[in-house]
């Protein structure tokens, strides 16, 4: 391993683990749906709990309390029931069944 000091460290394994955290951009539209929440359905901010600071999405990938106007997948999101490890593959499954939906003129909001 070779630091920023030009010091080498001899190893067998190097492994990295490196926590994810929240980006400004998520937490920001976490708080302003918090604020227009009005009975829309679940609530993102009960939901934050298990969400913490990913948007809460249900199964469908709408983001709660939005009444299915916003969709989020990926790392920052967090489908609170039954969630899904943050990992590249749940995301691309994610990406293929939005792609799916929208290329079909999916109606998210039917009436």
């Amino acid at each position: 391993i070779l630091l920023n000091n030009g010091k080498t460290i001899p190893y067998g394994v190097a492994v990295w683990a490196a926590g994810n955290g929240p980006l400004p951009v998520t937490l920001q539209l976490i708080e302003d749906i918090t604020k227009s929440e009005s009975g829309r359905g679940a609530s993102q901010e009960e939901a934050q709990s298990v969400a913490r600071g990913r948007l809460a999405i249900d199964p469908w990938l709408r983001v709660l309390g939005c009444g299915g106007d916003i969709l989020s997948l990926g790392d920052c999101s967090c489908i609170t029931a039954g969630q899904l490890p943050a990992t590249a593959q749940v995301a691309s499954q994610q990406g293929e069944y939005l792609a799916k939906l929208l290329s079909n003129k999916y109606d998210m909001n039917p009436s």
